[in-house]
């Protein structure tokens, strides 16, 4: 028995040291290892050996395998080996433990697997085709074919995977895939019932007009019909067509801070920057900055900057400014600036201005400037300035008119140009007489307030003639009942046979008007003329101006002045 108790020591004693043995080699595998790193700017190569070092252990890896040259700057405190690595190398390798080494490998390709199934409806059991399939986290989708399958490649480590399926029509679908589904797998989706008084089908957003279904493929655009609902912020993205790029097919479901497309873009939107060599096409608003080479649409709102080579779209309002080189619209209301080298229009109000080489359109009222080269157009009210090389065309004008031709319905404002139609405004014909030229004929268009004068004269005598043509402006107000005041300047030139250096004539000339019935009048009253001539022959069978005869005065070599008279009877034809 005395014997005994020795080797039950012996032998408890040896399985504690196998015991601890085993316990002290596990915790000293080489990836458990407790290290510290604190390094600027070494070279990789070197980290990893001082990790070799502390850990009294060994890397093995291929040389062109990791970028031994490259700077790290890192600082960790007693972490694990596998921990420092993950650091280092960014968690992009695995690691095999063999002995005391450590070999750094490739992580092994990533195996994909296909989710498809069969969309059918839940009451008639008919194939619902066309029907959008998209994960909201991973922005992956898929389009049902006619017969309603869709197949949808996804990376086998990301199941389960939480799919939506979304069609106009039906209520939107949500389902759980935990594995790949069976080949005859069907997915019921529910019909959405409306109840509608009237139903309006217009085109949707990318298919508003014809770049657009040009630019943008019909898949991508059904998707858009598809999923209306659904929208999603990212800090950035890159594409080089629509479907594309880094968000794929589910890029329209997007607004991005930055976004840059090679050659276009079809996006949910942009809360930054986006631009792009051809064209930007977003499904909702737009801030603060897009470019491109040739076409912007935006489908929301647009605030900020604007720019295309050719043509900016925007369906909703503007709040800053568009440039194009040939047009820009806003289909709502335009606060800010739309210039272009061809045309701008908005289709409601207008609070800015608009200038373009060609023609500014406001469909509705304009508060501000426009500036064309051929048109200006307000449909409504404005209240500004409209500047144009022809014609300026207002409903209700508050502000001024310059061109050649000017038009309202009517106004408060004034019109300064050849010919000034106002609606319910004047028009009216006079046949005068004057100390200068016996026979005149003068047009007045515009209003009572300011009205515009194209004027004609002539001597009676065939063997002493003498002609005028001049333009002028005047105002007219009432005095009492039937009784007014009329202030008319005109500037007109003296034609005495010969074109050059004709002499020049400017008259004030008030009056006192007398209406004798709504739509004629007589009117009369002084005139003060002053005169320019430089020396210039007369042609013979022409009379100059006899100035002793008017008690003229003599200004200086050229000028002369003197009063005159006038007076003559008014058809005022829009009364």
């Amino acid at each position: 028995m005395n014997r005994l108790l020795p080797l039950y020591k012996i032998t408890g004693l040896s399985i504690a040291f196998v015991f601890v043995s085993l316990t002290h080699g596990y915790a000293q595998k080489p990836l458990q290892k407790i290290v510290s790193v604190n390094v600027v700017r070494q070279p990789l190569s070197s980290v990893l050996t001082s990790i070799e070092k502390q850990g009294r252990f060994y890397f093995s890896y291929g040389s062109n395998l990791i970028p031994a040259d490259s700077l790290v700057t890192l600082s960790l405190s007693k972490k694990t080996t596998k921990e420092a690595l993950d650091a280092l190398l960014q968690g992009h390798y695995q690691y095999k433990e063999i002995g005391d080494h450590i070999i750094i490998q490739k992580p092994p390709a990533e195996k994909y697997t296909y989710i498809q199934a069969r969309l059918v409806d839940k009451e008639t059991g008919e194939a619902v085709d066309f029907a959008s399939v998209y994960s909201k986290t991973l922005l992956i989708s898929a389009l049902s074919d006619e017969q309603g399958t869709f197949r949808l490649r996804v990376r086998e480590k990301i199941l389960p995977l939480d799919l939506t399926i979304s069609k106009l029509g039906y209520s939107d679908t949500s389902v759980t895939v935990s594995a790949p589904l069976p080949d005859d797998f069907k997915i019921g989706v529910k019909a959405r019932i409306y109840n509608l008084n009237e139903v309006v089908v217009t085109n949707g957003d990318a298919d508003r007009n014809f770049l657009s279904r040009l630019l943008v493929s019909s898949r991508l655009r059904t998707h858009s019909r598809n999923i209306t609902r659904f929208f999603v912020s990212f800090p950035y993205q890159a594409s080089l067509l629509p479907g594309i790029g880094t968000h794929g097919r589910m890029g329209s479901q997007v607004v991005n801070k930055a976004s840059l497309n090679l050659v276009g873009g079809y996006t949910g939107g942009t809360n930054g920057v986006e631009v792009a060599g051809v064209f930007n096409i977003a499904r909702k608003d737009v801030g603060y900055f897009q470019a491109a080479g040739m076409f912007n649409f935006v489908s929301g709102e647009l605030t900020g900057f604007q720019a295309a080579g050719v043509y900016n779209s925007v369906q909703d309002s503007v709040s800053g400014m568009q440039a194009a080189g040939m047009g820009n619209l806003a289909e709502k209301t335009l606060y800010g600036v739309q210039a272009a080298g061809l045309f701008n229009t908005a289709l409601a109000d207008v609070t800015g201005a608009q200038l373009a080489g060609a023609y500014n359109k406001a469909r509705r009222d304009m508060s501000g400037f426009q500036a064309a080269g051929i048109l200006n157009s307000t449909k409504g009210t404005h209240r500004g300035v409209q500047v144009s090389g022809l014609i300026n065309r207002a409903g209700y004008l508050k502000g001024m008119q310059i061109g050649i031709i000017n038009i309202a319905d009517s106004s408060s404002g004034v019109s300064l140009g050849i010919f000034n139609f106002i609606k319910k405004g004047q028009g009216n014909l006079s046949v005068f007489t004057n100390e200068v030229t016996p026979l005149n004929l003068a047009w007045k268009t515009g209003t009572k307030k300011f009205y515009t004068i194209l004027t004609a004269g002539s001597m009676l005598s065939p063997d002493q003639k003498r002609y005028s043509l001049g333009i002028g402006f005047g105002t007219e107000f009432n005095i009492y009942k039937r009784l007014g005041l009329i202030t008319e300047l005109t500037q007109n030139n003296l034609f005495l046979g010969y074109w050059e250096n004709n002499p020049m004539l400017i008259r004030l000339q008030p009056a006192l008007r007398f209406r004798l019935s709504p739509h004629f009048s007589i009117h009369g009253g002084p005139a003060w003329s002053a005169y320019f001539q430089q020396e210039s022959d007369v042609k013979d069978g022409y009379q100059a101006l006899n100035l002793d005869s008017y008690k003229a005065r003599k200004l200086s070599k050229d000028w002369s002045m003197w009063t005159g008279w006038q007076g003559g009877i008014s058809w005022n034809y829009q009364r």
